[in-house]
């Protein structure tokens, strides 16, 4: 079995039992897309910087084999959602300005921004990783910018999106309780509940989603999921379309090269599709829900 076999189906089992979500567990999406990614690009040997996350230290170390591994994730994040950061990783450095790219360990996390990586860190890395943290991501055109800078020549970067905005499963909004006591999330998590309807994000402006909500909860949490789904800064609400336009105006498309593959659903009926082209004018794929892309800063 090669090594992007081994990781997509042996060693998941391996960080999944006896732990707790989420200290140390590889979920099954991000083993199926690092054994993508080490088939592009390959782990061993390589100093590797991960955006928007901290995978599991002996994951990335004993079995990627990695050289090094510098995770970046910003605090405000898990602080939004009433969690510390420190529920999820070990913080090493609280910003850039503490770290040194020459002295780095074999594994660190620091709490920043990919888009203020500073100059000291340009041509560190052979591979950028970034796995499902590009929806919460604001600047997106910046954030391309630095990866690339953040790359050796010949360095590869390859990141996953999902929760498309545009898409069926695009709207988002975590935990809001309201005075019953009642949990809903558009998570799946155990105990809530989703009141919010496939495609309203995109179908329904705030008040009419506000007023629908009210009949079912109190006014102040049918409030708090109208500000989380369309006001939070949580999540950027790019549309598909969106993101390709900034692969092709980024770095990689100008100075290097950069593919990208889209997982699609079934398209919407003809009806819904005519009628969200009619609310969202220029814009045409809303069966986007994941967005896969692979870039390299070449020699």
């Amino acid at each position: 079995m090669d090594r992007a076999a081994l990781i997509r189906t042996v060693w998941p089992e391996k960080y999944q039992a006896d732990l707790p979500d989420p200290l140390g567990k590889v979920k099954p999406y991000q083993a199926g897309f690092c054994a993508d990614v080490e088939a592009k690009f390959g782990f061993a040997g390589k100093r590797v910087l991960e955006v928007g996350g901290a995978l599991n230290r002996d994951f990335v170390l004993n079995d990627l084999r990695v050289k090094s591994w510098t995770a970046i994730q910003e605090a405000s994040y898990w602080e939004s959602i009433g969690r510390k950061i420190d529920d999820v990783a070990t913080v090493d450095y609280a910003s850039f300005d503490a770290a040194d790219p020459k002295t780095l360990g074999p594994y660190q996390v620091i709490t920043a921004p990919i888009e203020r990586l500073p100059e000291k860190f340009y041509e560190s890395f052979d591979l950028v990783v970034s796995i499902a943290a590009f929806t919460f991501i604001q600047r997106v055109g910046p954030a391309l910018d630095k990866i690339y800078r953040a790359l050796k020549p010949g360095g590869g970067f390859a990141m996953m999106a999902a929760q498309i905005w545009s898409s069926e499963s695009g709207l988002f909004y975590h935990t809001v309780t309201d005075k019953m006591g009642r949990l809903f999330s558009s998570y799946g998590l155990p105990g809530h509940t989703n009141p919010v309807a496939p495609w309203a994000h995109l179908l329904e402006q705030p008040p009419a989603l506000y007023e629908r909500l009210a009949r079912h909860m109190d006014a102040e949490a049918a409030g708090n999921i109208v500000q989380e789904l369309f006001f939070s800064r949580r999540i950027n609400r790019l549309f598909a379309e969106d993101y390709a336009r900034y692969f092709d105006i980024s770095p990689f498309k100008r100075f290097g090269a950069m593919e990208s593959n889209i997982a699609q659903r079934d398209l919407p009926d003809a009806k819904l599709q005519k009628k969200l082209e009619a609310l969202h004018p220029g814009r045409r794929d809303f069966n986007t829900h994941m967005i896969l892309a692979y870039g390299r800063r070449l020699v």
